[in-house]
């Protein structure tokens, strides 16, 4: 009987519970009434719970990514894993606490706290809690959300020494020797030969890539690198000349904490708040040399193969021509969401059209353009900074955010005086469903009180989101929305026209005519159909509000998915990195996977 693969299903963020508290908070002596919090952790009970009270395990009690909603499910899932693990030692961390404030009807007092467990892996833990009265004279615990630190065994996995700085030919010719660079010498592969050995093969050199090597070397893991371009950064250098990131740099603070990458400083303050591809590569050159990252460049995986009863992947490569075959315990693809192939829409009579047909993933410059009329498809970040300077027409319809509101976000977050490490834990650990909420609730009041900036691209014929789902377009539609830098203003001064009330469904002589990934599939080509299969989804959201396999294990031994946003990369890398680490002393962690209560998104 054929294995039938039990993938999580998409769940639609919107319709993830949780609500925000409705309560204006006086100014009271939050640092006593978070600590008093804290401590009641130890023996938490349901009447210390808000009714719609939300907690979310990073690895140190679950050993996964798990959020659990209501007092009960809370309650039951604490309780069973508080007698495996032992949490104890539960205190407030000095000088955390604060009243959050988002509007004048939403607050809740919020505060990091510090722990540690006794179970299977003695481990030093983090957590960021948050309460809000109860209308009654009490404070309940709304959100908590619980951290793995790290494992008492191993190193620091945020801690890493830079090497002597390395020649940049070393990192860049991509003829790298991969033999010559291996940590770990030879190992039999099961059926009688020798094979050069890693504890792991990272395939993808990009941002998530180079995190995730870091992270393994900072726990002595052994790592080897692939990509395929020839230089480090190429997959940001071969894009179009004017391709910018739409996320700030997120500068490290005046102390020297860690910042955009693990470890210390890659970009400088003088570097512009959107690092262009050129930055970029930059950046992960410095930051390959300065840790001594192992990377093979111009290396591309063929396939990869698993040996159940020595547990370790024969990876076939192809470096520069040269056809080698490694062995590795772990397998991370570190690839993208799968978006990364072009898609070229079919329209009839292509023959007929006089001009040129060029898709975004082959547009260089606006230069070879300047003069000419044109129709740019799509709206999204691709379709508008630089190439709008060169054509006259675009299509809609797009989700606008601009960067006014995308400043008032995330600049009070990541600063010159942020301490990284820290808000890293505190905004990516909550709940999805929270954030998802608080966001659109900013961007709603924003957007309210701007009405004419919408408005007039309406007017300019630009069908508008203009309360902009980010949360809906990052983890459901893989984008369709645009951080608007300054087009807006050309479609709004004529500049830019629009044709936005019809799809294109042919070609002409000049012109259009108009009417009125995923990564398992890119994993299921290097490893086949019959392990591809066991895969699970990469991206979108689970019943729980948890990314789908991303950072966790996906239904086959020893392969995982990384990748997101550079924050994302950042601070999840380390979780992946600890499983990794586990599994090769022999300790690997073991998920909790019941569902205590009734179904994943009752609020009980």
């Amino acid at each position: 009987m054929d294995r039938v693969p039990q993938r999580a299903p998409a769940f639609p963020i919107a319709e993830l519970p949780g609500s925000l508290p409705r309560v204006n908070i006086p100014e009271v002596d939050h640092a006593a009434l978070a600590s008093a919090a804290v401590k009641r952790l130890g023996s938490l009970d349901a009447d210390h719970l808000a009714d719609d009270a939300i907690w979310r395990d990073t690895l140190a009690f679950t050993g996964t990514l798990r959020t659990f909603y209501g007092p009960r499910r809370i309650l039951a899932a604490w309780t069973e894993l508080a007698e495996i693990y032992g949490p104890a030692n539960f205190t407030l961390i000095p000088n955390t606490s604060m009243i959050a404030r988002y509007g004048p009807m939403t607050s809740w007092i919020e505060a990091c706290f510090e722990f540690d467990t006794r179970g299977r892996h003695a481990s030093s833990c983090s957590g960021i809690i948050r309460i809000v009265p109860d209308g009654g004279g009490q404070w309940k615990t709304w959100n908590i959300s619980t951290i793995l630190e790290g494992i008492a065994r191993f190193p620091d996995v945020d801690t890493l020494e830079p090497v002597a700085v390395k020649s940049t030919q070393n990192g860049t010719n991509g003829h790298r020797d991969i033999v010559a660079e291996a940590t770990n010498g030879m190992k039999h592969n099961g059926m009688g030969s020798e094979m050069t050995y890693f504890d792991c093969i990272v395939v993808g050199a990009g941002m998530s890539g180079l995190c995730m090597a870091g992270r393994l070397e900072a726990l002595d893991v052994s790592c080897l690198v692939v990509d395929r371009n020839s230089t480090i950064g190429g997959n940001w250098t071969g894009r179009y000349e004017s391709v910018k990131l739409h996320t700030c740099k997120e500068v490290v603070d005046l102390k020297h904490v860690p910042g955009q990458m693990p470890f210390g400083r890659i970009w400088p303050l003088e570097d512009p708040y959107f690092l262009d591809g050129k930055d970029l590569a930059r950046g992960f050159q410095n930051f390959v040399n300065k840790y001594g990252i192992n990377v093979s460049l111009s290396t591309s995986v063929e396939s990869a193969s698993w040996n159940d009863e020595h547990r370790s992947w024969t990876v076939n490569v192809d470096q520069g021509g040269e056809q080698r075959s490694l062995l590795a315990r772990h397998l991370v693809l570190a690839i993208g969401a799968g978006g990364q192939v072009p898609k070229m829409p079919e329209y009839p009579n292509r023959a007929l059209f006089e001009g040129t047909v060029v898709h975004s993933a082959d547009y260089k410059s606006s230069t070879p353009w300047q003069g000419k009329n044109g129709v740019v498809i799509g709206t999204g970040n691709t379709g508008k900074p630089d190439i709008q300077t060169a054509f006259n027409y675009c299509l809609t319809q797009s989700a606008v955010v601009p960067i006014e509101y995308y400043r008032y976000f995330f600049d009070p977050m990541y600063n010159e005086t942020t301490d990284i490490n820290r808000q890293d834990r505190i905004f990516m650990s909550q709940p999805i469903s929270i954030l998802h909420r608080a966001t659109m609730a900013s961007i709603t009041a924003l957007a309210s009180a701007d009405s004419e900036r919408f408005d007039s691209l309406e007017r300019a014929g630009f069908r508008v989101e203009r309360y902009a789902d980010l949360w809906h377009c990052i983890y459901e539609r893989f984008g369709g929305h645009y951080l608007d830098v300054g087009a807006s203003a050309k479609i709004v001064d004529g500049s830019i026209k629009i044709k936005g009330d019809a799809a294109p469904v042919a070609y002409t002589p000049t012109g259009l005519a108009f009417s009125d990934g995923n990564m398992r599939h890119a994993a299921t080509q290097i490893v086949g159909e019959e392990i591809g299969d066991q895969l699970e989804d990469y991206w979108g959201v689970d019943a729980e509000g948890e990314l789908r396999g991303a950072w966790k294990p996906i239904g086959h031994p020893g392969i995982w998915y990384t990748g997101g946003g550079m924050n994302q990369a950042r601070y999840f890398s380390r979780f992946l990195a600890l499983q990794i680490k586990a599994d090769l002393e022999g300790m690997p962690f073991e998920p909790y996977t019941k569902t205590p209560g009734q179904s994943p998104v009752a609020m009980l």
